[in-house]
Order: C-alpha cells, then sequence, then structure tokens
C-alpha cells in the first residue's frame, strides 16, 4: 500500500465509500425492502418495485462514482501539482542550478515543506558564496606569498602582488602608494591596467594634499581588513554616473604605515 501512488490512493478513497454505499444499498432493496413492501403491495407490484429500485441504486452508484473520480482527479491534481514541482526543484539544484527555487501555493502542510526546502537552498548558496570567497581569499594570500618570497626590486614585487590580488579577485585596476617617511610624502610605486590619464591623476605632487585613503592611513582609521573610500582623484577622471570608489588595504610592519593597496572596486562585485 505504501508504494501505490498517490493518485490512485485519493481515487480509491474516494471511489470506495461510495461503492460500498451503493452495493449496501442494492443488497437492502433486493433483500431487505421486498418483505417490508410484501405487506402492502401485489407481488406482481413488489417485483416491479424492486427492479425500480435496484437500477435506480445502480444509477445513482455509477453517478456517484463518476463524481467521485473527477473529484479525485482534480484533489489529486491539486495535492501532486506542488509535489512534483519540489521534485523538478530538487532536480534543478542537484543538477547545480542554485537558483531554482519551489512555488509556495499555500501556507499548508506542503508550503510550509516547500518554503523550508527554498530556505535550506539559500542557506546552501550563502554557504557556497562564503566558501568561494574563502578559497579566492586564500588564493590570493598563497600567491602574494609566493611573489614576495622572489628576490627582487620592491616595485617589482609591489607590481607582481597586484596583479595576483587583480586576478584572484577579478577586479579592473590597482594602484599601490608608498610613504616616504623622511619628507611625509606618498608616491605613486606601483600600478595596474591603470590608463596615463587616470595615472597622472594619481600621482601625488608636493602641493597636492593627500587623498582619502593616506590621510587614513596616517591617522590610524584604516582597520586591518579591506576599507570603502570614495576617491576625488577617481571622481576627476570618471564620469558622475561611475561611482569613484575604490577598496583600500593598508601596508603596515609593527606601528609602521608604509602605504596602502587601492583596488577600483564596483558596487556590482563581490569580494
Amino acid at each position: 500500500i505504501l508504494s501505490v501512488p498517490v493518485n490512485i490512493k485519493i481515487a480509491g478513497i474516494m471511489l470506495l465509500p461510495v461503492l460500498i454505499l451503493g452495493f449496501s444499498l442494492n443488497y437492502w432493496v433486493t433483500s431487505g425492502l421486498s418483505d417490508w413492501l410484501s405487506y402492502l403491495l401485489t407481488d406482481v407490484r413488489v417485483e416491479a418495485a424492486m427492479a425500480a429500485g435496484r437500477r435506480s441504486v445502480t444509477l445513482v452508484t455509477v453517478l456517484g462514482a463518476a463524481a467521485s473520480i473527477l473529484l479525485a482527479t482534480l484533489l489529486t491534481y491539486l495535492l501532486t501539482r506542488p509535489l512534483h514541482e519540489l521534485r523538478e526543484m530538487a532536480i534543478q539544484v542537484a543538477e547545480g542550478d542554485l537558483a531554482a527555487r519551489a512555488p509556495v501555493y499555500a501556507n499548508d502542510e506542503i508550503g510550509e515543506v516547500a518554503t523550508a526546502i527554498n530556505t535550506m537552498t539559500d542557506h546552501l548558496v550563502q554557504a557556497q558564496a562564503e566558501l568561494t570567497r574563502s578559497n579566492r581569499r586564500l588564493m590570493a594570500i598563497n600567491r602574494v606569498i609566493q611573489a614576495a618570497d622572489r628576490e627582487k626590486e620592491i616595485h617589482d614585487i609591489l607590481y607582481s602582488i597586484l596583479g595576483t590580488v587583480l586576478d584572484v579577485l577579478n577586479l579592473e585596476m590597482g594602484w599601490v602608494y608608498l610613504r616616504d617617511p623622511e619628507r611625509d610624502l606618498y608616491h605613486l610605486a606601483s600600478w595596474r591596467n591603470v590608463p596615463p590619464a587616470l595615472g597622472d591623476h594619481l600621482l601625488h605632487a608636493p602641493a597636492h594634499e593627500l587623498c582619502r585613503c593616506q590621510r587614513m592611513l596616517q591617522n590610524g582609521e584604516l582597520t586591518t581588513s579591506v576599507n570603502t573610500c570614495t576617491c576625488a582623484r577617481l571622481a576627476a577622471y570618471f564620469p558622475p554616473t561611475k561611482p569613484a570608489i575604490h577598496l583600500t588595504l593598508p601596508i603596515e610592519a609593527g606601528e609602521q604605515r608604509l602605504g596602502v593597496v587601492n583596488l577600483l572596486y564596483n558596487d556590482d562585485q563581490r569580494l
């Protein structure tokens, strides 16, 4: 019984009571009602009444069975459609389509199951995205360590590290400012994919005031994690429709603030 399809179970539940009632009435008309009518009618009229009664009961039973089958078909469709869609959604997720979601038609038990499965899939997507970001960070750290371990000039090392970070994080461009502690100035030590026109804006002339990321580094406002900064130098180059935002990572050794790494960032990107 447990392996019988749901539509057959519903049809049986709807049809079985109608058939039992029809056969019971037919048996009662055939065997029991004739004794009562024999006191009131002649045998010929009793036989005619019995035949008419059997035909009526049979007709009502057939009509009731047909109505039960139609109602069972409707109920089967209403109850099994969400289950079929849950199954299709589970297959899509198993095949890698994490955007698939099950529709919720009602706040009944099946709707609660669909909501729970959708919530579980959302958590799965979040966990996978977090795992992907963690793997990218670890890859970036590993490749940065490999680049820094090579015997090269500091500018070549910075150039290699910057290229590694941009490649792993899938960002567009980046540049590095190093601080000259003797003159308390910043110079553009390295850059990647920076257009020459933008490079002119990024160069720090002695007469220029510090940009926001440099001031935050000097004031100790930068955290050791990624910081988001708006930049007036980017705003002078990009059109107003493009946000002048970059990510800033401080370069520190103990308590010494050596410089900053800036990475061009768009709002639709996620690290």
